[in-house]
This record gives C-alpha cells, structure tokens and sequence, in this order.
C-alpha cells in the first residue's frame, strides 16, 4: 500500500467486515455476502480499496466540519463477483499527507440509476 494511502485496521476489522457493528452491519453484509471479503484476511479488502483511488472516479471533495473529503466511485475487484461498483470516502490529510480511508459502500438505487447501463467488456 503507498505510503500516502492510509486504511486504519479497524476500519477494515471493526466496521466494514464486523457483522456485529451498529454502524457497519449492513456495508460489512454486501462486502462479504455480495462481494465475497471474509473478516478473516481483512488485509485482502484493504489492500483492494487502497487501490481505488487509482481506478476509480473522482467525484469532488467536499468540506466538512471534519475536514476535506474526497469520493471515488466505481470499480473494486470482489472475490465473489468480479468488478462491482461502490463508492469510497476519503479523508484528505493535513500539508498533502495524503488519504485516510473513512468508509465504503454499495452505491444507492438512486445513484446507480444516475449512472446509467455499465459496458461489460
């Protein structure tokens, strides 16, 4: 993983892969009923969502009272289905430190449908 690119563990172990989290169950359900992650190799979700900010669209940053966010959306390569779009938000750090990781999601209806019809290639 580059070094500008920061996923906390628990971010990976404690929310978007613990079935048992008040506020990621549903995510930590499509990652792996859907997408195929196992909360047993968390590193292997990491490392795939590390690379999205190089695969993916940027939608634009947005200021919040946390700071400045970033989302990508689109594509991450899942064990169970292959290319399946999601939407990941990022923290921007401090002096151009680079990205932390604050969640992933499946996109909405509503923005799938923005989307429109994905070419199968």
């Amino acid at each position: 993983m580059p070094d500008w690119i920061r996923i906390p563990p628990s971010k990976i172990t404690q929310y978007l892969l613990d079935l048992g989290s008040p506020r990621g169950e549903s995510k930590a359900r499509f990652f792996i009923e859907v997408c195929g992650f196992s909360p047993e190799d968390p590193s292997a979700f990491a490392e795939v969502l590390a690379r999205h900010p190089y695969t993916a669209e940027r939608k634009g940053v947005r200021h919040t009272r946390y700071g400045p966010q970033v989302e990508f959306v689109c594509e991450i390569d899942t064990p169970a289905r292959g290319a399946i779009c999601v939407l990941s938000a990022w923290s921007l750090l401090p002096r151009g430190a680079g990205l932390q990781l604050l969640t992933a999601r499946p996109l909405s209806k509503q923005e799938r449908r923005e989307r429109g019809p994905v070419e199968q290639g």
